[in-house]
């Protein structure tokens, strides 16, 4: 329902355009089980009532003696006639739209009802009080009646048993150009729980928002806002804007619930203000800034587990890094992204940075809206609160195998870094700087368990890269080692900036005329070099003697393969797979895979 009661319509323009049929796959009302009953009304983003009337830059004098947030209020277009909950508005600077997030559930017959009755009465208190204008200036009426009917929304009782997790936003743009509203949901406190930018393109929009994973909107109390982005004075018919319950929700939110988190979590990204320190650096001075309490043990934990960490922040780099080294935790931090980017575009960019699936994140911030920012965008990042950093350690997905690889995973990382540094500054192409590196790898076979045991984490741990992606209890992948049919072989791997460790962990078969690799677990810290290349043209020699005709690997065809597919076809392997499932990719044993003298190998 909409406060249609401070309709202007000598400030309204018809338009003269003729709107062009909807042809979007639109919800419907038959298609919403139960709609949460509002009431939008028209606010000031800046409002300080009654102190700004007169004084505001932005100030309109309203029929009533308010301010006019909207430059004619809200609007019943009838040519929008055939979506009967729409409302026509063209947004001031500063102009809002306003609503609690009340308790009342209805079903979709009894909001049509109510959203009729709304708009009669409107329409009688928006004549009668014109007509009362002369003796009451000030139109007491159309406030009391406003008043009573938001006292209305705030107490109807929901019908039954009903509920709503779904936001459901329909609109038509008069713009020719493209831009956007901002959905807010606020605390009862004005501060933000959640925000949502919704892009609006020319004509007919829609934008379906899952709200189940950010708010239980049973319990929560607070306000929502939709606004234009950058004070843009935006002409749009809203169609539908409310809190419903979809009779079919997964028809419409396809693609919206990103795969789960991993089992277990690879890095961790911190966020800086009341979170690793007490206080917010901008407002303090940044020598009394202190960590909290449980943060630098939970750090030094979590370094020694070999779990990578990176810093998110909203910030100026000039101000963090002196603090960082003051408080002597810069070093644990393979990445710093101090900037005022979303948290979840940081958090994708140090994605790519360390190469890792981002469903292996874990993200510590002080802030709701921060997390639930992540959520929306990347609902597969675990997240936790400042409150729950002394308990981290405890928590089944940060208990991991720790080898003495793992213990120096920060420091591999960091050699990497200077790796990468030393590449953008390299004249000469890739392949050239690779040759340049001198990269080297041993070939051998798991013998004792300190071996087995890494081979064991990589095996658990690498998903981008793993062929199979079996996973092992500790005891079977034991056993395994032990199975005579297969042979397990290691590689270990280095290059003149450093140490790499133990990189990779593969088993071979023979099958007929094939030498079958059925296990395939490489880190992707040599992604890209050319170390699988150089390990199949290693089989190809150190096996002929076995006359077999070609090597095949034999695992899983699934998207998180796509690296290793990508990976072994480029350098020359044949995917032959026969259904979607089953990955199967082979070479001949006369066909030299590309580039394989880049990496030299010793076995």
């Amino acid at each position: 329902m909409y406060q249609y009661v401070w309709f202007n319509k000598n400030n309204y323009k018809s338009h003269s355009e003729k709107i062009k049929s909807n042809d979007l796959d639109f919800i419907q009302p038959k298609d919403i089980e139960n709609i949460r009953i509002s009431y939008w009304g028209e606010h000031c983003l800046e409002c300080a009532a009654p102190q700004c009337y007169g004084n505001c830059t932005h100030w309109v004098e309203r029929y009533d003696q308010r301010c006019q947030k909207f430059f004619y209020g809200i609007y019943d277009n009838p040519d929008f006639k055939e979506y009967p909950f729409s409302s026509e508005i063209t947004f001031r600077k500063w102009g809002k739209l306003e609503t609690h997030i009340y308790p009342g559930i209805v079903e979709v017959d009894t909001a049509l009802s109510l959203d009729k009755a709304n708009k009669y009465l409107s329409n009688f208190v928006l004549i009668f009080s014109k007509i009362l204008k002369p003796i009451i200036p000030n139109c007491k009426l159309s406030r009391g009646v406003e008043f009573i009917k938001s006292r209305f929304s705030k107490n109807y009782k929901k019908e039954n048993d009903l509920d709503t997790d779904t936001f459901l936003f329909q609109a038509y743009s008069y713009d020719e150009k493209e831009y956007s509203l901002l959905f807010d949901i606020f605390t009862e406190e004005k501060v933000v729980y959640f925000r949502e930018k919704i892009t609006i393109k020319p004509g007919f929009n829609q934008v379906i928002m899952d709200l189940s994973r950010h708010i239980d909107l049973n319990t929560f109390k607070g306000l929502v806002r939709i606004y234009p982005e950058n004070d843009y004075e935006a002409n749009i018919v809203i169609l539908f804007s409310e809190f419903i319950k979809l009779k079919n929700k997964e028809k419409y939110i396809k693609g919206n619930i990103s795969e789960k988190p991993a089992e277990k979590v690879k890095c961790v990204i911190w966020d800086l203000d009341n979170t690793i320190w007490d206080g917010i650096l901008i407002e303090s001075d940044p020598k009394s800034l202190m960590l909290r309490e449980n943060v630098l043990q939970t750090i030094i934990d979590l370094d020694n587990k070999g779990i990578i960490q990176a810093i998110a922040s909203k910030n100026n780099e000039s101000d963090v890094f002196p603090v960082l080294e003051r408080l002597g935790i810069d070093k644990y931090f393979v990445y710093k992204l101090i900037n005022w980017s979303p948290k979840s575009s940081n958090i994708e960019q140090l994605s790519k940075l360390l190469n890792i699936n981002i469903d292996t994140f874990a993200f510590i911030d002080d802030s709701i809206y921060e997390r639930n920012e992540v959520l929306s965008k990347l609902p597969c990042v675990r997240l936790y609160n400042e409150n729950e950093i002394a308990n981290l350690l405890t928590l089944p997905e940060f208990d991991v195998e720790v080898t003495q690889d793992s213990k120096k995973r920060r420091e591999m990382y960091q050699t990497e870094i200077k790796r990468k540094n030393i590449k953008i500054n390299y004249a000469g192409s890739n392949i050239e700087f690779l040759k340049q590196c001198e990269i080297k790898i041993d070939i051998s076979t798991p013998d004792d368990e300190k071996t087995i045991t890494r081979s064991y984490e990589l095996v658990q741990r690498t998903n981008q890269l793993n062929l199979s992606g079996n996973k092992y209890s500790k005891e079977d992948f034991f056993e395994k080692i032990k199975n005579e049919k297969e042979t397990s072989f290691i590689v270990n791997c280095k290059d003149k900036f450093g140490v790499y460790g133990q990189v990779g962990y593969f088993t071979i078969e023979f099958i007929g005329n094939d030498l079958c690799v059925t296990e395939f677990a490489m880190s992707c810290r040599v992604a890209g070099k050319y170390v699988e290349s150089a390990l199949i043209n290693w089989l190809i020699e150190h096996f002929k003697d076995n006359n077999f005709e070609s090597i095949v690997f034999k695992g899983v065809n699934n998207s998180k393969n796509k690296l290793l597919i990508d990976t072994l076809t480029n350098i020359g392997m044949k995917d032959e797979s026969t259904d979607k499932d089953n990955l199967l990719l082979k070479i001949s044993c006369s066909y030299k895979p590309s580039n394989y003298d880049i990496v030299k190998v010793n076995s």
